[in-house]
């Protein structure tokens, strides 16, 4: 007799990430104004000066080398972007939906910019986490993350810290 067949994961726990191009203009739209609607603070920017963006600016922006949406059950729930500056990479833009937090989500979009900076022969990843966040900032060293030193005091009185994770070596290509 065969044991019982387990039961089919739940679709609602899979965490589906998108790797945003132009034509996803209005998905990354949606969910970085809902990120800014839900979390003004955390960000460098603001929902009226990104509202008033046109359809060229938010290609723009989705053509960026890598921007992730998260989705669960069809729904934009999070999104982050990877991105070299003079050599360095930093994840910028990490934001999730509240009902998606502690869900995976931020697991899956870390890992995305990981993969990517490390493609690219990237040796360590970057990101800034504000000071008065102590739930992302307990996500982020659970992920491998340590804090630099380093902090920037933002517009608000409020403070950025900075963390870094060592990544591996990329793999050479089979080809």
């Amino acid at each position: 007799m065969k044991p019982p067949a387990a039961p089919a994961e739940d679709q609602r726990d899979v965490v589906l990430l998108t790797r945003v191009e132009p034509d996803d203009w209005q998905r990354l739209r949606a969910v970085r104004l809902a990120a800014l609607a839900e979390s003004p603070e955390m960000f460098g920017s603001n929902l009226a000066k990104e509202q008033a963006f046109d359809e060229a600016e938010w290609r723009r922006r989705a053509a960026r080398p890598a921007t992730f949406l998260a989705s669960r059950d069809g729904v934009d729930v999070g999104m982050a972007g990877v991105y070299e500056f003079d050599g360095e990479w930093f994840v910028m833009g990490m934001w999730l939906a509240p009902a998606a937090r502690g869900t995976g989500v931020v697991e899956a979009l870390v890992h995305a910019c990981e993969s990517t900076a490390q493609a690219a022969g990237a040796a360590t990843l970057a990101l800034g986490v504000m000071e008065d966040n102590p739930r992302g900032r307990r996500a982020y060293v659970r992920l491998g993350y340590h804090y630099t030193g380093e902090r920037e005091h933002v517009r608000d009185g409020r403070d950025e810290l900075f963390m870094a994770k060592t990544l591996p070596p990329s793999a050479p290509s089979s080809s």
